[in-house]
Order: C-alpha cells, then structure tokens, then sequence
C-alpha cells in the first residue's frame, strides 16, 4: 500500500457583523466603526482598510472597535483567522458621511415689557447646514436665571409665541437635522412691574374763590423708572368724567382759584407699563356768601 496522505481541511471562520458608519457632525468627533460576533479562542489578525489594526480573541457576545471615523469614505474591514490562514471570510464595508454644521440659528429680540403683559412673538431664522431644508426639527426652551433651561412642552415651531410673564424669561431655540445639533442665541424678556406709589394729598376744604394749597405727588415706583405726569380734574365727582389740564405735566400741581367742588387725580406714564391713575383728593369749596 501507498503512503497515506492526511489532508486537514479546517472550518471557516465564523461571519462576524461589520458595525458603526453612518452619518457625522461637521467638527464631532466622528463615528464608530467596528466588528461583533461570538466565536471562542480564536485569534484573529484585524484590518481596516488593508491596515493592520492588531490581533485579538472575540468571545461570545464580543464587538471590536476601529474607532471614530471622520474621513467620508468607504471603510473596509477584515478579519483573518491567524492559525488556519483562512482570510477573505470576514470582509465587509460601511460608508462613512460627514454632514455640514448647522449654521444661522438665530432667534430675536431683546424685549421689555410690564407684568402680566404678552411680549411679541420671537422670529428664528431659517437655518441652513445639517441634512438641508425640510430637515430641520426645532425645540424651544426657557429659562428664569438665564442659565439653567427647560423643555416648552409643544414648542416646536420655526417662531414662538411666549405666554403673558411676570418675571424675567430667557429663550433659546435649538435645532436638530440629521446628526447635527444647534443651539441659538439666547434672548431675554426683562418684565418690569406695574407702576405703584402714586400718591397725591391732601383734601382741603377752601373759601369760594380762592385758590388751594399746593397737591403734592408722591415720587412713583416700578414701570420703565422714568415716569411723565398728567394732572386731570372732575367737577362732577370723585368717579369722573375727568379733564385734562392742560400744561398740568409736573410731579405736583397748583390749582388756580375755585368756585365749586372740584377732584384732582395724576396720570403716571413709564413704558411699558401702562398708565397709572392716583386716588383723587377733593377741594371742597364754602358757597359764596
């Protein structure tokens, strides 16, 4: 009989999944690409794009990483098995994209407004970068510190409408389009409280014809901080009609001579805030004699 030749043929390599690739961020820091699969005590030379990346043993359940990618391009992987020489079973590729940044993501204005008031809408502009127009999903989000900011629940629109405030509110508008992500400017709302101490004295009893004290007015609070008088009058009545005197624009008033009972109150004006009228002080007037 002849010599017995043995000829060993050796198991394929088990197929592991090429994993990562997919789309990145202009300026990110790229995406993974990698290798899982299960196959116990098995060494195996890995490539990645014809380069050497090192050897290694993937147990059960274990995934191999080439790290982040951020050159767009094709990435190859193989894995060769070191003992049997088998190569080319473990070969498959993924497509690395790299999207531009998110650009134009700004919203306006400043506002100044009184409490209780709703300020005007806020504009953001249309981006562009990312995944491109009809991409673009948006998040609005506020704030009461300015620095610490939370969800608006349903504000998710290109503009916004803020509710009616009574302290101050920042906004900022994010926008997301494909992996990329972008956060606004941040606006602020300054909401300046209602007008108040807006006082003028006192009740006087005078003779017919004759003129009162002067009508001191109090130095008013709140609004904008910059205040404009206007002095008005009623002869029917402490609830009015009311007149306008006129040149009567001063923080106090000094009525001319009377002949009847006669109301005064002041108007304070300080955009934003609207007009604030004081209580009314009565100069009553003896009949004539």
């Amino acid at each position: 009989m002849g010599n017995e030749i043995t000829i060993t043929v050796n198991p394929l390599p088990t197929q592991f999944n090429v994993t990562g690739g997919g789309e990145y961020c202009e300026g990110s820091s790229g995406v993974e690409v990698g290798l899982s699969g299960s196959q116990n005590g098995t060494t195996y030379t890995l490539m990645l794009d014809g380069v050497t990346t090192g050897t290694t043993a993937l147990g059960t359940g274990s995934a191999i990483s080439f790290g982040l990618q951020t050159d767009e391009g094709t990435y190859t992987v193989h894995a060769q098995h070191n003992t049997t020489g088998c190569e080319n079973m473990m070969t498959g590729s993924v497509d690395v994209t790299e999207i531009p940044g998110i650009n134009d993501n700004i919203i306006a204005d400043d506002q100044t407004i009184c409490s209780g008031s709703v300020p005007a809408g806020l504009t953001g502009q249309i981006p562009t970068g990312g995944n491109g127009p009809g991409t673009y999903n948006y998040q609005w989000y506020n704030s009461t510190n300015g620095t610490t900011f939370s969800i608006i629940a349903g504000a998710t629109g290109q503009n916004y409408n803020p509710p009616s405030l009574t302290q101050n509110t920042w906004y900022q508008r994010e926008v997301l389009s494909g992996p990329c992500s972008s956060l606004s400017n941040i606006v602020e709302i300054s909401v300046n409280q209602p007008i108040d101490n807006n006082t003028i004295a006192d009740n006087q009893s005078i003779c017919y014809n004759t003129a009162p004290d002067e009508l001191v007015g109090s130095m008013p609070t709140n609004g904008g901080g910059s205040y404009t008088y206007q002095w008005q009058y009623s002869t029917a009545g402490a609830g009015g009609p009311y007149a306008i005197i006129a040149g009567a624009v001063g923080q106090n008033y000094q009525p001319g001579n009377l002949t009847q009972n006669t109301w005064f109150r002041r108007v304070v004006s300080s955009p934003p805030c609207g007009d604030n009228e004081s209580a009314p002080v009565l100069i009553a007037v003896s009949p004539e004699l």
